[in-house]
């Protein structure tokens, strides 16, 4: 039975390219036989395929697989109000949300799809970004309905593990302490442009000696050890049991 002892609720995320073995680390939780739920948000639409190897996993999961804010956001909601102290949010893919919120603003603001919305742009003749508007206040409201919700989220009397995709660093665009901190990985999680400060563990995933071989790298991790290229074979044992001082 996993268990902690630690009053530290976890604030994982991990990211990585695909199939680099992200939603393994929250599945392996699932198959530790753990009493406490799994909320799990699935916006990669995946989650069945990869935990129908459990057996039973549908009485520890409480799945939903939002595709929009609106749905993401209520999702949240039940399970921030459902769960335990002991139990986890799952996000997958977390970086979702961010296109989520943008896609939310631009049809409530601007009554269109966003893709009219920027073809309509580009055939009036627009040129940059149409998002900037007047000085950022349309990215500045996006942001701020996004970390209305993430702030609940970082709050949540359980444990968080979301999973994102990596995103190759931009050397022009990318601000210094973005830089700094994941220039020497190469990548950064894609998403919105705190996701990558905003948790206590944040851990890259990356191929061993075969494509079924998976390593994971520290990137950063508060007062725990840091790991460079460690074999992952099963997250729950090789993370939080061996990183965290987690036990079965």
């Amino acid at each position: 039975m996993l268990r902690t002892e630690s009053k530290r609720k976890e604030r994982i995320l991990v990211f990585g390219a695909p199939k680099s073995g992200k939603t393994r680390t929250w599945a392996s939780i699932v198959e530790s036989n753990s009493p406490t739920k799994v909320y799990a948000q699935d916006t990669d639409y995946r989650a069945p395929q990869s935990l129908e190897h459990i057996p039973g996993w549908e009485d520890f999961v409480v799945l939903t697989q939002p595709s929009s804010w609106e749905e993401l956001v209520e999702a949240t909601d039940k399970a921030l109000f459902a769960m335990e102290e002991n139990d986890w949010l799952v996000f997958d893919m977390i970086g979702q949300a961010w296109s989520y919120v943008i896609t939310y603003y631009i049809e409530q603001v601007m009554g269109k799809k966003p893709s009219q919305f920027f073809l309509d742009f580009k055939m009036g003749g627009g040129k940059g970004n149409p998002m900037a508007g007047a000085y950022g206040e349309n990215w500045n409201i996006i942001n701020s309905i996004y970390r209305d919700w993430i702030g609940k989220v970082l709050r949540c009397k359980g444990h968080v593990l979301a999973v994102c995709q990596s995103k190759k660093i931009d050397l022009e665009q990318d601000d210094t302490t973005t830089k700094k901190l994941f220039g020497p990985y190469g990548v950064k999680p894609d998403g919105q442009k705190d996701l990558g400060y905003q948790f206590d563990s944040v851990l890259l995933t990356g191929f061993g000696r075969s494509s079924s071989d998976y390593t994971i790298t520290s990137v950063g991790d508060t007062n725990r050890v840091k790991v460079v290229e460690k074999p992952l074979h099963n997250f729950t044992i090789d993370y939080l049991v061996q990183q965290g001082g987690w036990k079965l």
